[in-house]
């Protein structure tokens, strides 16, 4: 049984961060390999290579597009969606 889901709900639209997001998803794909991701990418910009990443690391993977500007409301909307008994909400380019 899965214990835990990791939730995000970010942009990345700077190439440095972007840069870390990728180291940082690669190894936190590993140490979580059989959590669940619940990611939400709130912009186009880098939107295919953003889900690019998740996508090519991330084997539990739910990954939404949603651009609506009420954060709060998104982030609970993806944390309803979790089907484990903990949660954790990370940003986009902590270095894991």
């Amino acid at each position: 049984m899965k214990e835990i889901s990791i939730v995000q709900n970010f942009i990345c639209t700077m190439d440095e961060r972007f840069e870390v997001l990728k180291d940082s998803i690669k190894s936190l794909a590993n140490t979580f390999s059989d959590s669940e991701f619940i990611i939400n990418y709130n912009s186009k910009v880098n939107l295919d290579k953003v889900y690019s990443v998740y996508k090519d690391n991330v084997k539990n993977l739910k990954f939404y597009n949603n651009l609506e500007p009420e954060w709060a409301n998104v982030t609970l909307a993806l944390s309803n969606e979790a089907q484990t008994p903990y949660l954790m909400y990370l940003c986009e380019d902590m270095v894991v």
